[in-house]
């Protein structure tokens, strides 16, 4: 935008320049990556297909103005392949830059989409256990026959009902009389 303005007026374009640190990271990146593509015995002197590039952070736009501010830079020199002859590195570097607000906006909405997804399943935890520890609590308050059914709410024996059972050779409470009768 700001080249755009100047040469739509004709006004004089502007020279900016880079600070010193940053000339001499951009140097060094710039001769790094021209050793390893030589060194790489794969590419046979041919550039890579998928440069593997630098990030320079924090950057900060030498125009300034609309443009200061902190932002994320990746830097790749321009090397050009010359077949046999191999490499021929251009001294250029092209540099990429991004708003490092706007870079990290997307992962600041996916902490926050975490933290409240965290916290809903740390309620719900929360409220499960403790609906379990008041089902425990329900058993443990009810009579000790029948506990169970007494709070799932099931028919039970009531205490006024009698409930007999006999067995083979066992006396009735009605009859005195042992088994087999009187002998006399």
């Amino acid at each position: 935008p700001l080249l755009d303005q100047q040469m739509a007026h004709n006004h004089p374009l502007s020279t900016f320049y880079e600070t010193a640190p940053t000339l001499q990271r951009l140097e060094q990146i710039r001769m790094q990556r021209r050793k390893e593509i030589e060194s790489d015995e794969t590419t046979k002197g041919a550039a890579p297909e998928t440069p593997a590039g630098e990030i320079v952070e924090p950057y900060i736009d030498p125009v300034g103005e609309d443009y200061a501010g902190p932002w994320l830079a990746a830097v790749e020199p321009v090397l050009v392949a010359r077949g046999a002859e191999g490499i021929s590195d251009s001294g250029w570097i092209v540099l990429v830059q991004e708003r490092l607000v706007d870079t990290l906006r997307p992962l600041a909405r996916v902490r926050s989409i975490v933290r409240w997804g965290g916290a809903a399943a740390i309620v719900v935890v929360i409220l499960i256990i403790a609906a379990l520890w008041g089902m425990v609590a329900l058993v443990a308050r009810a009579p000790s026959r029948g506990r169970l059914s007494s709070v799932l709410g099931t028919a039970t024996p009531s205490a006024g009902s009698t409930h007999s059972t006999a067995s083979v050779g066992s006396r009735s409470a009605d009859s005195a009389e042992p088994q087999g009768g009187r002998h006399g």
